[in-house]
């Protein structure tokens, strides 16, 4: 005897088991699956949420743990795994992801008078943030872009 829980995860199922739930589970949709749920329910459950922390905040993963977690995930979205891969995006999607860019601060905005250090100064300019640009890389974007009428 068992405690329970198992399951029938070692037994396989015959073809005729396998067609009974075929046709059982046929024309229902998955758990959440083309459906929203009614704000009401969405509020419900916010409600009942509120006040719970995430059950790892403040806790760190040993780096075992993040080595063991790292090996296992290695190679899953990689090359022709990635569900990306050989789609290139069209020039309305660009222009999308553009225009959404521009809206957001720049990640020196409110630096204005703070005191940076040398060390701060020296990745920035690695990267090329806080550089201004050139008139001919200025010019040649706004070409591109169509910001030059």
């Amino acid at each position: 005897m068992t405690n329970g829980g198992e399951g029938i995860t070692d037994t396989p199922r015959t073809e005729e088991t396998k067609n009974k739930i075929s046709k059982t589970l046929m024309g229902h949709k998955g758990a959440s699956k083309g459906e929203k749920r009614p704000k009401e329910v969405g509020d419900k459950i916010s409600k009942a949420l509120m006040g719970h922390v995430g059950y790892m905040l403040g806790k760190h993963q040993t780096d075992e743990a993040k080595k063991k977690i790292s090996e296992k995930n290695k190679g899953k979205l990689a090359g022709k795994n990635h569900p990306n891969y050989g789609k290139k995006r069209s020039e309305e999607t660009r222009n999308k992801i553009r225009m959404k860019a521009l809206g957001r601060p720049s990640p020196l905005k409110g630096r204005k008078g703070r005191l940076v250090t040398e060390q701060t100064k020296l990745k920035l300019s690695k990267i090329g943030l806080g550089r201004p640009w050139s008139a001919r890389r200025r010019d040649t974007y706004n070409k591109k872009y169509g910001h030059d009428k």
